[in-house]
């Protein structure tokens, strides 16, 4: 109770000035919005680097900008049988701890973790009923 009573003692003793100072602080108009936000983006903007000095710097944006779709079109591909997938009990365990590493980095660990594994349960589910 001492916690709301210092919180009315608050917006009480400082009377309607100190209510209005902070619903004036919490609360925005559009254009105040509008303002805050170009303010927000020409920062963001400035942060921005892109421009490539040379062509490597471009080769080198491209790659990583196609890690995680050049996986999981190789995944999908395989999983619907456009390609042989290499059979995973042939990999050393070493290797599949790797792989498996360096998915959850460029994937997020929920995503493989609980997400996938999910889904696949879901699917056998569903093969099953029918």
């Amino acid at each position: 109770m001492g916690f709301l009573s210092g919180v009315a003692g608050f917006f009480l003793k400082g009377g309607a000035g100190k209510v209005a100072a902070v619903a004036d602080e919490f609360v925005h108009t559009a254009e105040e919005r509008t303002n805050t936000d170009q303010v927000d983006l020409k920062d963001a903007r400035t942060v921005q680097y892109v421009s490539h000095d040379s062509g490597f710097d471009v080769l080198v944006d491209a790659i990583i900008r196609l890690i995680r779709p050049g996986l999981t079109i190789y995944l999908i591909g395989g999983l619907i049988g456009w390609w042989d997938l290499r059979d995973i009990a042939e990999i050393s365990q070493f290797y599949q701890t790797l792989i498996w590493l360096v998915f959850t980095f460029h994937f997020g660990g929920r995503a493989l973790m609980k997400d996938i594994p999910s889904f696949f349960k879901a699917i056998s589910i569903i093969r099953k009923q029918k």
